[in-house]
């Protein structure tokens, strides 16, 4: 679709870069068609007008009459809530979203999860370390003699093992 001309990389003719999203977004909805045609200028001529009908209404609003906008906002109560609260789209996906997962955060992976999973482990580690240690101390005692009756049970036992296989 691109064309080299002069070292330059160029669209080919009858193809401008505005129609780019056009172009990219045809092979998926198919080719564009607009039903209004609007020539730049007219659309130019729209925003801009549009702009000034803005500046003249600000003008009259807040500067000539200020009182206005309160009145406008207390005659029309209800669609000055709606627009001032943004269609309460934020209260619709705090109800539907925000609070399920808080709740499921803090009762599921906070209670279940943090609780008896990660502190288990954690705390259990802990606990094997503490409980070898006391049993290590207990049994040193720096006593030579215990060291040596320990010693010499064991040797028996490994000795009464081998007279046991070779009897059998």
């Amino acid at each position: 679709i691109l064309s080299v001309v002069g070292g330059w990389v160029g669209l080919p003719e009858g193809i401008a870069w505005g129609d780019a999203f056009a172009r990219f977004l045809a092979p998926v909805v198919g080719e564009f068609k607009g039903t209004i045609e609007a020539s730049p200028a007219f659309l130019s001529g729209v925003a801009a007008t549009a702009t000034a009908i803005g500046i003249v209404l600000a003008y009259l609003f807040y500067l000539r009459m200020p009182g206005l906008p309160h009145l406008l906002a207390w005659k029309a109560k209800g669609m000055y809530d709606l627009l001032l609260n943004k269609y309460y789209v934020d209260e619709f996906y705090n109800l539907t979203v925000t609070r399920p997962l808080f709740w499921v955060a803090s009762s599921a992976l906070n209670r279940v999860v943090d609780t008896f999973a990660i502190e288990g482990v954690v705390n259990g580690a802990g606990l094997t370390v503490e409980t070898s240690g006391e049993l290590a101390r207990r049994s040193e005692t720096g006593n030579v003699q215990q060291y040596a009756f320990v010693y010499v049970l064991g040797v028996v036992a490994i000795v009464t093992y081998y007279v046991y296989l070779v009897t059998r």
